[in-house]
């Protein structure tokens, strides 16, 4: 039954994520936005568990972000300086724990959730609004199509040759399924994603970059998964939330492209420069 609830929300969510990937504009932007906010919001429930304050943390931070990602948006500021106000945001969050001087015990976590979390998942977030717009006609959008593939296609063989051949767990303490013959089919998954997408639709990049890429991306998908996990077993929770039917949060959703899109933008930074 968890099965089926998992692959209805899928059925129900990617078609308009990818609508709003594909069309860009107001409608991307928006569903950026809030995932944004979700993802501020989830973040700072794992690092702050306890603390009601928190929630002031992502009305700061949620703020910065929705205006930094307008003006990327509008194509107004450079991706760089936009991260870099994205910092000071996160250092501007020191003004709520100066105002409420009382409560002095948890200051220092405070604020260091609200970095932490900016960084975490502020940053990779605005770098796919960032990629969106890189380069000619929809070079961008196609870098981000390779980006969910190769991610994708990481999990599904990681966890059909876990299921099959797994013995050797890689990390018991933090998640018990994981094995190393997974992360072997997750690695085979992610080069063939990446190889079928040049060969498909992305022919900016040569064969060996494909490979390049694809081998690079294939540790980063399980270590974003792995990173949140620690993050939820710290919080003493199973999920960051309860907004997807049958997957959880959408931090447990997108926990491997956080670390997965500062290397896809890198990448095509590279290839599509002028």
């Amino acid at each position: 039954m968890n099965l089926l609830v998992r692959a209805a929300s899928v059925l129900v969510l990617l078609p308009v994520v990818l609508a709003a990937i594909h069309f860009g504009g107001l409608y991307f932007f928006g569903l950026l936005t809030v995932a944004v906010a979700i993802a501020l919001h989830e973040g700072l429930g794992l690092v702050l568990p306890d603390l009601k304050q928190r929630r002031i943390q992502a009305i700061i931070l949620g703020a910065t972000l929705g205006g930094l990602a307008a003006l990327i948006q509008m194509e107004s500021m450079p991706v760089a300086a936009g991260l870099a106000l994205l910092l000071f945001g996160a250092v501007l969050s020191a003004a709520e724990v100066v105002a409420r001087p009382g409560d002095l015990e948890s200051a220092a976590r405070r604020w260091q959730g609200a970095v932490f979390v900016a960084v975490y998942a502020g940053v990779p977030l605005l770098l796919l609004l960032a990629l969106r717009q890189l380069g000619p006609s929809d070079a961008g959008v196609r870098f981000i199509y390779l980006c969910m593939a190769a991610t994708w296609s990481n999990d599904t063989m990681a966890y059909f040759a876990g299921r099959s051949f797994g013995k050797h767990k890689m990390h018991p303490a933090i998640s018990p399924k994981k094995t190393w013959e997974g992360l072997a089919g997750g690695v085979i998954g992610c080069i063939a994603a990446a190889l079928i997408c040049r060969a498909a639709f992305l022919p900016e990049i040569s064969v060996v970059e494909a490979f390049v890429y694809g081998a690079v991306m294939a540790p980063l998908v399980p270590l974003g998964d792995l990173a949140e996990s620690v993050l939820k077993r710290a919080a003493g929770v199973k999920d960051s939330g309860q907004l997807i039917p049958g997957h959880g949060g959408l931090l447990d959703r997108v926990d491997a492209l956080l670390f997965a899109l500062p290397w896809t933008y890198l990448v095509a930074l590279f290839t599509l420069r002028p």
